[in-house]
């Protein structure tokens, strides 16, 4: 009769250990790969967005104005850059969603965050500085923590922006900061400023 080998107890125990281990230890990169993916995306998204309103501005001479009724319509503003004139295929859709109060009385916001300096009657909406400084516009993701910054101790948009002011700077995203941290993400007619 020849002996039938099997594995003991012991050593399936043990394989289910190490398997545990590798799990617990990919799951976090899978996770972190995951947010910097949506990160780049959402960078690449509001990139194509920003080159959609400069070409509407070329063909129009100004930008999109504002609907100026809650986040939920900012696709209102967005689609004047995809019909008639197709400056941008579709409107994107912001991979972070709000999750505080005001996006719930709101509506909730799929889309990036759009405030205009001016808007289509030429009325100021932000303080006379919009003209100056040439920043007539901001398009907002909330970044991976899914809640704005910039509500709190940022005032006057305009000069906090284009002179990079630590209300400004405290309201961007960083991801060295971890993959996870505060801050939104943000560009404007001067670029990108998570950079």
């Amino acid at each position: 009769m020849c002996k039938r080998h099997a594995f003991t107890l012991i050593e399936l125990l043990i394989v289910v250990a190490i398997i545990a281990i590798l799990a617990a230890i990919a799951v976090p990169n899978f996770l972190e790969a995951q947010v910097r993916s949506k990160v780049t995306r959402c960078k690449a998204d509001m990139r194509a967005m920003q080159t959609a309103m400069e070409m509407y501005r070329l063909d129009n001479g100004d930008y999109i104005p504002d609907n100026f009724s809650g986040q939920q319509n900012d696709v209102g503003s967005y689609q004047k850059l995809s019909t008639p004139v197709a400056y941008i295929a579709t409107v994107p859709i912001s991979p972070f969603i709000e999750t505080e109060n005001f996006a719930t009385t709101n509506g909730g916001a799929q889309y990036f965050e759009y405030w205009r300096g001016v808007d289509s009657s030429g009325t100021t909406q932000w303080d006379a500085g919009s003209k100056e400084t040439g920043i007539l516009y901001r398009i907002t993701s909330f970044g991976p923590d899914a809640k704005t910054q910039w509500h709190a101790g940022f005032s006057n948009y305009p000069w906090d922006i284009q002179n990079r002011t630590p209300a400004f700077l405290n309201g961007l995203y960083d991801g060295t900061n971890g993959t996870k941290s505060l801050g939104d993400l943000c560009v404007s007619p001067k670029g990108m400023h998570n950079s």
